[in-house]
């Protein structure tokens, strides 16, 4: 796959302090592998909207991303080195999701987790014609590490946990209004009925979503010893990269729990930024393994979010 450089900084190697821990990374270059090159000849079919969609219309004026020819792999922003010497503070909001799906069909899910797809459309929609833009987790990192902050109106949206209707429900929403988003997915139970699977993984990862670690097995990694905190933390980036052919390199801590013990395994296993649960807009290169996100859930109306987000419309 090709690759072109986004920019190089050389320099003195800075640390990461969350609590006690300290997190060095190493040289100072931002890598965006470009899409593999479409064998001649033949022509991508465009991608199929899912049953689940298609009574939901497409706001007038969205852009409908149709027909083109998928990259052949993941390939979203990875930084191989030391960051630059001045690092912005941003104020990115970062949606957290787990479940776009009709409540009556979402099980034993928590109903504060579960937006029905409407609602998630419309959510969307008027983040759209408002101007908002997304990136993922992995360019927010990058942007940290460069010291260039991304446009104003700029936002991440992220899934938790790996659900099949991240796929069936928003992927073709995200598509249409051509956003992007982060699943941290559970790399134990994919392929279970409610799950993504490795195919779903690879289709969204070409696409251009990115697919960040959320664990083997979704447990309280301040309440497990060594062993299993290294297990839940590497084996399911290998897993990741195995499935879609890059590793992650935004990891979400399940429950949002986390210590200066569990940081550290996940800045060891050459992650560039992780996510909690804490309710919040900020990220700063000192403190990227602690970043917060805004939780969104059915009671956000779309002038709701739309209003909260307007106080994060500039840096």
């Amino acid at each position: 796959m090709g690759t072109r450089f986004r920019a190089l900084w050389s320099g003195a190697r800075n640390g990461m302090i969350v609590g006690v821990l300290g997190y060095v990374l190493g040289s100072a270059l931002v890598t965006i592998p470009e899409p593999a090159r479409a064998q001649e000849g033949r022509v991508a079919p465009a991608a199929p909207s899912p049953p689940s969609i298609t009574p939901i219309a497409v706001p007038s004026g969205a852009p409908v991303v149709s027909g083109a020819s998928a990259p052949a792999g993941a390939h979203w922003v990875v930084v191989t080195g030391s960051p630059a010497r001045v690092h912005p503070s941003l104020r990115v909001p970062i949606l957290m999701y787990h479940r776009v799906v009709d409540p009556a069909l979402a099980g034993r899910s928590r109903p504060e987790l579960v937006v029905p797809p409407r609602l998630f459309l419309a959510q969307m929609t008027s983040l759209w014609r408002a101007g908002w833009r997304t990136i993922d987790t992995a360019t927010l990192a990058a942007d940290l590490a460069t010291g260039i902050p991304p446009p104003p109106r700029t936002f991440v949206i992220s899934f938790d946990d790996g659900y099949l209707d991240g796929f069936t429900e928003a992927y073709p929403i995200l598509k249409r209004l051509g956003f992007v988003a982060t699943y941290y997915v559970v790399t134990g139970r994919l392929g279970r009925p409610d799950q993504l699977t490795p195919d779903e993984l690879r289709e969204m990862a070409a696409a251009g979503m990115e697919i960040g670690d959320h664990t083997v097995d979704h447990v309280d990694l301040t309440a497990v010893p060594g062993r299993k905190l290294r297990h839940e933390v590497d084996d399911a980036r290998t897993a990741i990269l195995r499935m879609v052919g890059e590793a992650p390199v935004s990891f979400a801590y399940p429950f949002g729990d986390m210590d200066p013990r569990v940081v550290a395994a996940v800045a060891s296993a050459r992650f560039e930024i992780a996510v909690t649960n804490r309710e919040g807009v900020s990220e700063t290169w000192v403190d990227r393994f602690n970043v917060p996100r805004l939780r969104v859930g059915p009671a956000a109306s779309p002038d709701d979010l739309l209003r909260q987000m307007a106080r994060f419309a500039r840096y």
